[in-house]
């Protein structure tokens, strides 16, 4: 994907803060810190985003798998911004606390963020409209439509980061949506094994968990925060960036 430079860098009187991939981490939290970058940029007017996630080959995967439908952030590489500059820049480091502070009367025009690591609750609400692109949306759909027919209601769970009051909240939420109606089933991301298994025994043949891939690659991880997103009902954790990110997807239904 080429970005043109005159678009990426409008001046050298404009500011940013740049999206650095985690050095450990992976796919899901990267998006869930940007989202929750994004989600902020009211406190910094005079910034623009740009969402920095190269994949090795001048390709920028959060653009290959996502869109963003708002205007004022960019999809680039740092080293195009430094390279293309008119002028020296000192790279700034910004920690979570100073960008919810707010950026109101900084001189410094480019800020860099880091390992980021989202709160305890979330940031991210309906004014981040994050999307799918095309082919994956369609993928998510196929694989729903075909596994949940008609007008069943499924429950969709993420299973990382749950604890046993989690879980039990999980299982509460679930017969209670059971006992108003028999034919639902239950998806389950395959963030935890021992949830999955719990859930499993628990409820035998009304659960579905997504084959593995052995190592995981990257478009699972999307596809499951997709088919999340279409469930009836969507239960997790704040703590989980795939639930974020899911909930995330669901308001663009």
């Amino acid at each position: 994907m080429q970005f043109p430079i005159d678009e990426i860098l409008p001046g050298s009187d404009a500011k940013y803060i740049v999206i650095k991939p985690p050095e450990e981490g992976g796919f899901m939290e990267y998006v869930a810190a940007a989202m929750e970058v994004v989600s902020v940029m009211d406190k910094w007017p005079d910034y623009t985003p740009v969402i920095h996630w190269p994949d090795g080959e001048g390709r920028n995967l959060f653009y290959r798998y996502f869109k963003l439908g708002i205007a004022g952030f960019r999809f680039c590489s740092e080293e195009e911004l430094l390279k293309n500059w008119k002028q020296h820049l000192r790279p700034t480091p910004l920690t979570r606390e100073e960008l919810l502070a707010g950026g109101g009367g900084t001189d410094h025009h480019y800020y860099y963020i880091a390992d980021y690591s989202p709160g305890p609750k979330s940031l991210v609400d309906e004014s981040v409209p994050l999307s799918l692109r095309l082919v994956l949306m369609r993928a998510s759909k196929g694989y729903y439509k075909d596994k949940f027919k008609g007008k069943m209601t499924v429950v969709g769970v993420d299973t990382a980061h749950l604890d046993v009051s989690g879980l039990e909240r999980v299982c509460t939420s679930f017969e209670r949506i059971l006992r108003q109606n028999l034919d639902v089933r239950m998806f389950c991301s395959t963030g935890d094994d021992h949830t999955i298994n719990f859930l499993v025994d628990r409820y035998q043949k009304r659960v579905y968990v997504r084959k593995k891939n052995d190592p995981p690659i990257l478009r699972d991880s999307i596809m499951e925060s997709a088919i999340l997103s279409n469930c009836s009902y969507l239960l997790g954790t704040h703590r989980s960036p795939m639930f974020t990110i899911a909930r995330a997807l669901c308001r663009k239904k």
